[in-house]
Order: C-alpha cells, then sequence, then structure tokens
C-alpha cells in the first residue's frame, strides 16, 4: 500500500464586518411625511403610510436637516466659491493657468478684504483648503 495524497483547501475567514450603507428615502416622501406628521402629530401613522422607519421620522421632527451634504458647511458662501471658480476659468482660458498657491493667497487676500464686514476664523484659509476646495469643485481640477 503506497501513501494517498490529501488536498487541503485553506479558507481565508474575515473578521471585519461591512459597515451597513446608510439609506436614503426619496426627499420629496420624506418631506411631505414630515409636514404631515408636523401639523397632526402622528408619527407612527405617516411612517406606516409612507414606508419610512419611526425613527427617522421622529429625527426629522425634532431636528430637520440643514443640508444634504454631512460635515460643517464651508466657510465661504456658495456665491463667493462660485466666484473663485468663475475667476478661475477665466484666468485658464485667458492662458494664465492657477497654482494651489496662487489660489491659496488670492483666497487669503480675499479674505482680509471680507473680515471687515464678516468674522471668519483666523486661520482661514488652511492648508489643506486649497486641496478641498478642489473636490468640491471638479471643474477646476488640476492638470
Amino acid at each position: 500500500m503506497g501513501l494517498q495524497r490529501i488536498d487541503i483547501k485553506f479558507v481565508k475567514h474575515s473578521t471585519k464586518t461591512e459597515k451597513p450603507k446608510r439609506k436614503s428615502y426619496d426627499p420629496r416622501v420624506l418631506h411631505l411625511a414630515f409636514d404631515q406628521a408636523r401639523r397632526t402629530g402622528k408619527i407612527r401613522e405617516f411612517s406606516r403610510d409612507h414606508n419610512l422607519p419611526y425613527s427617522t421620522l421622529q429625527r426629522y421632527l425634532q431636528k430637520a436637516p440643514k443640508s444634504n451634504k454631512p460635515g460643517p458647511n464651508t466657510i465661504l458662501l456658495p456665491e463667493e466659491e462660485a466666484k473663485i471658480e468663475e475667476w478661475i476659468l477665466y484666468m485658464s482660458r485667458a492662458g494664465f493657468p492657477i497654482s494651489e498657491c496662487n489660489l491659496t493667497h488670492t483666497v487669503t487676500e480675499y479674505a482680509e478684504k471680507i473680515r471687515k464686514t464678516r468674522e471668519l476664523p483666523e486661520s482661514f484659509p488652511s492648508k489643506n483648503w486649497s486641496q478641498c476646495y478642489l473636490k468640491r469643485h471638479p471643474a477646476n481640477k488640476k492638470k
């Protein structure tokens, strides 16, 4: 009798569990259920009618969301960031592309002007501001 060959397979088990994805509900349905529940006070009834979790509707009634994006708001107003975006595109079309250093320097000068009328943090713009700005405005990507 000879030796028999035994095949062994190793199975890798992952100990990490995947983080559950955040559920997103139709904003129109959520807003409709929110308005109806706020007027009548019948949260459970409207959560069943609109197929929304009770806890989600209750949280929206306690603290209505301010914007769709998570995280803190930007320091500059959306109109100001749009003006900066237009300026960058104008300069690049004119043949003068703007570097991150130029962008930060120009925004620092702009911040000094508007500090007289509005309170801004002393650390604005931070060293990562230009990179975050370019992520928010993909039309101004680096080449």
